[in-house]
């Protein structure tokens, strides 16, 4: 069954507004009302989700939760956004796209998108709030307060908008000569923002190769030897350090044998961070951004 009610700690996750706090807020303003199992524990609607979502949004804006408790639901939805939040590092619209994740609502998926493609370019859109979207909602999956189901969907949302914007993109514009093929190493599902990396590198009129998720490096030897091709992966998934050494020995091997240079980049190189290239044909970034900047 998928998740449709939420805890008091599902909220404290949600909002970053701590349980002692939402409690007083809940009765002494009464700006909640959940409903209670037969052992009296609260469960919360995706409507009281939404509700709670904009009074945060809010109180982390300046107002007081007792002067915030005095408006209807109407008022704090127009009271939201009214508020210009371009400078701020709290942003109403990614709340917005967790409360259409909730519901599952694809239209309000994209009316939001669509709102904010008239202030911002498309990289903007996906750096400023994509790209933190997605980082909320890891942290939301790993303490249980959504289902797997839910990061699926926002997952199937923004792929959509890229492979879009990809499509987009007239390969005629691509310089002739080096290309760079893009790859998933075993085990690595999350391709989004290795997507994002084959868009930045078409905008700038380079030529890519996409070849997805769980791509093996015995698939790769076809291209040994070739100068005009370099290797892009990202490494996410790895949880263990040993391992991922086991992983660089393996791609050393490879590119001494093949001459293929190889990019590495992602979360793995954030956790471990002390690890370094086993060899010169391999270069290793923690964010895909330096990785494009190097190319």
């Amino acid at each position: 069954m998928v998740k449709d009610n939420f805890t008091i700690k599902d909220l404290e996750n949600l909002t970053g507004i701590k349980i002692p706090t939402l409690r007083i807020w809940e009765k002494r303003y009464e700006i909640l009302k959940p409903t209670r199992t037969e052992t009296g524990i609260r469960r919360y609607s995706i409507e009281e989700v939404a509700v709670l979502l904009n009074i945060v949004f809010l109180n982390k804006n300046g107002w007081k939760i007792s002067k915030i408790a005095q408006l209807s639901k109407k008022e704090i939805q127009y009271t939201v956004k009214t508020i210009d939040s371009k400078n701020q590092n709290y942003t109403i619209e990614i709340e917005e796209f967790i409360i259409s994740m909730l519901a599952f609502n694809q239209i309000q998926f994209n009316s939001i998108y669509k709102e904010l493609l008239q202030q911002h370019d498309f990289d903007s859109v996906y750096e400023k709030f994509f790209f933190p979207l997605l980082l909320k909602i890891g942290v939301l999956w790993q303490t249980n307060t959504i289902d797997v189901i839910h990061e699926h969907f926002i997952s199937a949302q923004i792929l959509q908008k890229l492979i879009y914007k990809i499509e987009q993109i007239s390969l005629a514009q691509t310089q002739s000569g080096r290309t760079y093929i893009l790859f998933l190493p075993s085990n690595e599902i999350h391709e989004i923002g290795l997507r994002y990396v084959q868009y930045k590198l078409l905008k700038a009129h380079k030529q890519t190769l996409y070849l997805g998720n769980h791509t093996e490096l015995d698939q790769l030897y076809r291209f040994k030897h070739r100068k005009d091709v370099e290797l892009i992966a990202n490494l996410t998934v790895n949880p263990h350090s040993k391992s991922l050494k086991d992983y660089l020995k393996t791609l050393k091997d490879f590119t001494e044998e093949t001459g293929l240079k190889i990019y590495l980049y992602g979360l793995q190189f954030d956790i471990h961070e002390t690890l370094t290239s086993p060899h010169e044909d391999i270069k290793i970034f923690k964010k895909s951004q330096n990785l494009i900047n190097s190319l």
